[in-house]
């Protein structure tokens, strides 16, 4: 049966394709997981530039306290840079586990790349 009569264009219509209920509790599961999976994934990203953007002044004290220690005095510049590396050394982690996670998981497997992703997510 087709629902179109255009002679270009023919959709047709199979009534053993729609979903039944239990698909439709699948389907709504199988959303429902991944705005979970979703959402935790970004947390982490939201909570590193939130957490640490709370206490700047605070740390802009400690870091000029250890320069001072050493001997060195610090510029705005320097505090600048220094605030913006720490906030952003993360991405180098994660351009360099975009290349090297699928060259450890193709030699250790999943289980075994993950095992050392972890530790290296420990040092």
């Amino acid at each position: 049966m087709y629902l179109c009569t255009h002679p270009m264009i023919r959709h047709h219509y199979d009534a053993s394709k729609v979903m039944s209920s239990s698909e439709w509790v699948s389907r709504i599961r199988q959303v429902f997981i991944f705005s979970i999976v979703a959402f935790a994934s970004n947390f982490e990203y939201g909570f590193s530039t939130t957490y640490l953007n709370t206490p700047v002044e605070e740390f802009k004290v400690f870091l000029n306290e250890s320069f001072i220690r050493r001997g060195h005095t610090m510029s705005e510049s320097t505090y600048t840079m220094l605030w913006n590396l720490i906030l952003n050394i993360w991405f180098v982690g994660f351009f360099l586990g975009i290349w090297f996670s699928p060259l450890l998981n193709d030699r250790f497997g999943r289980k075994g790349g993950s095992i050392d992703e972890f530790t290296c997510k420990l040092y």
